[in-house]
């Protein structure tokens, strides 16, 4: 009895794993059958989450500028694919625009209170901002942050029409 049941197991595993592979493999494919050519060579590649609905994520492709500038606002191209197990717009792309500014203002939220540990030396980050436009009712607002050599930006966006909280990390590839 015991035998069979761990066959069983083994086998409903086994084809989960199957499944998993093979979707992981269908969403490759659909995402890189379906960029636009404007996005072809695009530099800037990455991952965002939906914060609300863990199911809901796909990629991020965008042609930031080559020299980001600092303290200067910049116009992005940038398209987002939706996974294809997203429960919205499933294997869909959105391509938009977006303002971005990355700054040398180092402040966070607040004050950092913390006296302790005064040999702590943290490289330096740009403060990343940006929204986008000219994508109907939606308004989307990022905030994050950027290493020093100004080639990964981490950070959240929010979402309005429809409303979503989630996170993001691009990427420059070289």
């Amino acid at each position: 009895m015991i035998a069979k049941l761990t066959k069983s197991l083994l086998r409903i595993c086994r084809i989960g794993i199957l499944i998993i592979i093979l979707a992981n493999l269908t969403n490759a494919y659909i995402l890189n059958s379906s960029i636009p050519n404007k996005f072809k060579d695009a530099k800037w590649k990455g991952n965002w989450k939906s914060g609300n609905l863990g199911i809901i994520g796909g990629k991020i492709i965008a042609n930031l500028p080559d020299e980001i500038p600092n303290n200067e606002s910049f116009e992005v191209n940038a398209m987002i694919y939706y996974n294809i197990w997203s429960l919205y717009k499933i294997g869909g792309i959105k391509e938009f625009k977006l303002i971005g500014k990355l700054g040398d203002d180092n402040s966070g939220s607040g004050e950092n209170m913390v006296k302790e540990n005064r040999d702590l030396k943290t490289g330096s980050t740009f403060n990343f901002k940006a929204s986008v436009f000219g994508i109907g009712n939606q308004k989307i607002d990022y905030s994050g942050i950027a290493n020093r050599n100004k080639s990964i930006i981490v950070g959240g966006y929010k979402s309005l029409n429809p409303g979503d909280l989630g996170n993001f990390k691009i990427e420059k590839k070289l």
